[in-house]
């Protein structure tokens, strides 16, 4: 079902294709951007432990703003 929905949407005859650029200082503006945000929302977590709950929410969270 996936790959049939990637086919479709790739597909030439439903749309022209957009040119793709890549912007180097825009994209290390929004790295930076994110790091900095990041920083700002650092939290004492309750636990010392490796991999304790605090720390495996947090990583859930910027995997799914990574993906």
């Amino acid at each position: 079902m996936v790959a049939s929905l990637c086919i479709l949407a790739d597909w030439e005859l439903l749309g022209a294709h957009g040119v793709r650029t890549y912007e180097r200082d825009y994209f290390f503006f929004l790295c930076i951007g994110m790091l900095v945000y990041a920083s700002f929302s650092v939290k004492p977590c309750r636990t010392t432990d490796i991999l304790n709950r605090d720390q495996t929410e947090e990583w859930k969270g910027w995997m799914q703003v990574r993906f």
